[in-house]
């Protein structure tokens, strides 16, 4: 039985790949030395690489200039991933192939699951120049996977268009925010993950076993996180839709006041963080939507 398990997983991881190959994004893994043990077949169009001219070739070996002054950001960057529990991202100015010219490229990186055999699973995207200053009005709708590294995208691109509308504390404050519901629209939501298993988890350090775990079941995995942005030149609308059965908001707000245990305390801080984000955070019924509000100029008295 477990032999047949795991032949089901690595179709699956097989499949996913194929999927991969066909993004324009790069899509990577690396092993235990940093070096990579697959590559999708974007890095041809973006850094000029084939893709088996990269297999085994240790990833700072493509970043222009990753030691400056004595430092080495990637280091600091690849201990930044080690101690999360999602994906982190930093920019890297790359070489290209057979050429002086360099890319900056936008890096995602989180650790693998012990169920995979990379250390590492990644993507990289050209940066984007940041013309959210420009932006008078904007709606975006998206629908997406239980995938958290794409939440450090949409939260970066809300983030842009929010530039100058908002001071840097503000904006900080709405991405942390924002993640954290996102965060939760996945793990809580969609994957059904309850505190009591995600505090198991975590002290017997199976939590990214569990999380993927989760995703690999169809019952789980294939849900969706829906997400509605809309920015005028008063306020910012976002509301975050999941597919999972949602949440008694209510009774959950009540257990988290001060008098409450820490344990629960820690549990509701995305929600605290949020409210004190937003102007207004408001829940539907069933409570597997959450409707955030941010005024960007003070309303006349």
């Amino acid at each position: 039985m477990e032999q047949l398990e795991q032949e089901k997983l690595f179709s699956e991881i097989r499949r996913l790949k194929s999927l991969l190959d066909s993004s324009p994004e790069v899509h990577f893994e690396l092993n235990n030395n940093l070096e990579f043990c697959y590559v999708n077949k974007a890095i041809r169009s973006i850094l000029g690489f084939n893709p088996e001219q990269v297999i085994g070739v240790p990833f700072a070996t493509f970043i222009h200039n990753v030691t400056l002054n004595g430092e080495n950001p990637l280091t600091d960057f690849i201990k930044q991933v080690d101690v999360s529990e999602s994906a982190v991202s930093a920019t890297f100015s790359f070489n290209r192939a057979l050429s002086n010219q360099h890319v900056v490229l936008k890096v995602t990186l989180q650790k693998a699951s012990s169920m995979q055999e990379a250390a590492y699973l990644g993507r990289m995207s050209p940066v984007e120049k940041e013309i959210g200053r420009y932006v008078q009005s904007e709606t975006i709708r998206l629908s997406i996977p239980n995938d958290f590294t794409l939440v450090e995208e949409v939260v970066r691109h809300f983030s842009e268009s929010l530039s100058g509308k908002l001071n840097s504390r503000e904006l900080l404050n709405m991405e942390i925010a924002t993640k954290e519901m996102l965060f939760n629209a996945i793990e809580h939501g969609n994957l059904e993950i309850t505190f009591p298993e995600k505090n198991k988890a975590k002290e017997d350090g199976f939590y990214s076993d569990l999380l993927a775990e989760r995703m690999m079941n169809p019952e789980f995995g294939r849900r969706r996180v829906y997400i509605t942005f809309v920015l005028d030149d008063e306020k910012v609308v976002i509301t975050i839709r999941d597919d999972g059965p949602g949440f008694d908001h209510k009774n959950f707000r009540e257990k988290i006041k001060p008098t409450i245990n820490e344990e629960m305390q820690s549990h509701g801080r995305g929600i605290q963080i949020t409210e004190a984000a937003f102007d207004s955070v408001t829940y539907n019924e069933k409570g597997n939507m959450v409707t955030l509000l941010k005024r960007l100029k003070k309303q006349k008295a």
